[in-house]
């Protein structure tokens, strides 16, 4: 339970061409919105012990990133990649019609999705909160036009299958060791 923090919890679920990006919901409708973004192997709870030293009046979502929690995997073969959470962010905001927002972000979810995602959309993000951040990202203004363009035509597109499955290529290599 979220000490502290229990009025207006709802449970998140957002569905993707994979499955459902799930989490938490706190606060009520009209306050202003913050996304929070756990890190590696972590889930959405990373903030329930936070959350009860925030703004009461604010609108905080917490996302459990694909693999994580209880939200999907990726299909097998697709890889678990920055600009892929990017990309799964930009989703989260989408289905919740927020075209400005600031955003938490813990370790991983610091550096892939929320210093990329802002560098990649200055216009919707209001303020950045990084914790146990590492990193930087390039913000060479040549970049983003390029980057941008190239997530916004990605968005709505299935999730493509890089390489091999983690199966198909043990099974061949064994077939190489004998």
């Amino acid at each position: 339970m979220f000490f502290g923090l229990t009025e207006n919890v709802q449970d998140l679920c957002i569905a993707v061409p994979w499955g459902e990006i799930r989490g938490t919901v706190w606060g009520p409708d009209h306050g202003r919105p913050v996304l929070c973004l756990h890190g590696w192997a972590d889930n959405c709870g990373t903030f329930n012990a936070l959350l009860p030293f925030l703004p009461k009046d604010f609108r905080y979502v917490a996302v459990d990133l694909p693999g994580h929690g209880c939200s999907s995997h990726r299909p097998p073969g697709v890889l678990y990649a920055f600009p892929s959470y990017v990309l799964d962010v930009r989703r989260v905001v989408d289905a919740l019609q927020w075209s400005r927002f600031s955003i938490i972000g813990h370790s991983m979810a610091s550096v892939c999705c929320f210093l990329q995602f802002s560098a990649l959309y200055p216009e919707m993000v209001d303020a950045v909160v990084l914790l146990d951040s590492y990193g930087f990202i390039p913000t060479d203004p040549v970049c983003l036009p390029t980057r941008s363009n190239l997530l916004h035509l990605k968005l709505n597109s299935e999730p493509q299958k890089i390489g091999h499955d983690v199966c198909t290529v043990r099974k061949q290599s064994r077939k190489l060791r004998v």
